[in-house]
């Protein structure tokens, strides 16, 4: 995903507190951006399907999960993340992340 040139970003980490993923993935996007991005604690299974949660954590970029799996059901679970070169991770790595906050040239 690439955002047009100019326009402001927002990011919001969507999260339960038992999966420890989201703590590493909300400092690489600080690390990256110099702000922390708004977090949504995820609470419950009916929350999740409210927000079809695909786990912990859960990156928007304007709105938008850069990653998402449209077969994946709602969950209260650590989510998986494919990298690039094929390797499963518990959060998009930085390269990942660079990339989708990467405006179009």
């Amino acid at each position: 995903m690439r955002l047009p040139s100019g326009d402001r970003v927002t990011i919001e980490v969507r999260y339960f507190d038992s999966c420890p993923n989201w703590k590493r993935t909300r400092r690489l996007i600080e690390g990256i951006t110099g702000e922390a991005p708004r977090l949504l604690l995820v609470e419950t299974l009916q929350q999740a399907e409210e927000l079809d949660f695909a786990g912990s954590p859960t990156v928007l970029v304007n709105g938008v999960d850069p990653w998402s799996d449209q077969a994946a059901a709602a969950s209260m679970s650590c989510r998986i993340y494919r990298t690039p070169d094929g390797s499963l991770v518990g959060g998009p790595t930085e390269a990942m992340l660079r990339d989708a906050l990467k405006p179009d040239a």
